[in-house]
């Protein structure tokens, strides 16, 4: 299971859309099709019901939980790195020869 898939599957509940979710990632539609169909194979199960309209079954409603979860983990995670790199977070130690 990789980021992208579950950024992916977010991104098309929140917009409701396959299409919707393609431009607002700057993908195609088959692009987030076939992403979704992967992470569906490899959890082995429906997330998303395709009747008209998108809606979530159980699984999928645990996997966007979850995955929002992740995400935002991956988030914070990213924002951690970019402050230590800065060196606004981290630790300066300074020596003082005696007198």
């Amino acid at each position: 299971m990789d980021i992208r898939s579950l950024r992916y599957f977010t991104e098309t509940v929140r917009h409701g859309s396959f299409t919707e979710a393609a431009k607002a990632l700057g993908v195609t539609q088959s692009t987030i099709s076939k992403m979704i169909r992967q992470l569906e194979d490899e959890v082995g199960e429906v997330l998303l019901l395709r009747d008209g309209s998108l809606r979530l079954t159980d699984t999928g409603k645990v996997m966007l939980e979850r995955g929002r979860d992740v995400l935002k983990a991956m988030e914070r995670l990213q924002m951690e790195i970019r402050e230590t790199q800065s060196v606004s977070r981290g630790s300066l130690a300074l020596g003082m020869p005696p007198m």
